[in-house]
């Protein structure tokens, strides 16, 4: 994948996922901003675009992966704001809840965000034809809180 191609980023709107789709904007790629909160994502937009070789091929979509149906409706959302043939997922967003909270879906709150929604969004986008030449899933060390006798 060269630059020019599209690539999708979750979690978008703030740490790394934010300072990755400002860099692939800089570096040419076209990117599609991916987060929960649409200001948030339209601000994230406005600051790649501006530091982007083509601010044309940066772009938003808005779902919440705590939530299936948001999720598929995101998948949806991201084909289309990508300007051009999707070739890239980088799957960043994710939380690390301190108590117990179930999603509308009835399953836990950090299951269904880290790992079962997005590969419900990675599998949408395959199925609508997304070309996918690099799906990047990244993990964040929320490891390091959790206490080394309860392992």
């Amino acid at each position: 994948m060269a630059p020019g191609g599209v690539v999708a980023v979750t979690g978008a709107t703030s740490g790394v996922g934010k300072a990755l789709a400002e860099e692939l904007a800089q570096l040419g790629y076209g990117v599609v901003v991916c987060g929960r909160d649409e200001e948030k994502v339209k601000e994230t937009v406005r600051s790649a675009a501006r530091r982007a070789a083509n601010p044309d091929l940066v772009s938003g979509a808005t779902f919440d992966l705590e939530s299936l149906a948001s999720t598929r409706a995101g998948a949806a959302a991201v084909a289309a704001a990508a300007r051009g043939p999707l070739e890239g997922l980088v799957l960043n967003a994710g939380c690390w809840p301190t108590t117990l909270r179930l999603t509308e879906d009835e399953l836990e709150v950090a299951l269904q965000t880290n790992h079962v929604a997005q590969h419900l969004l990675f599998r949408e986008l395959a199925r609508a034809g997304a070309p996918l030449a690099r799906v990047v899933s990244l993990s964040s060390s929320a490891h390091a809180s959790t206490r080394k006798d309860a392992l």
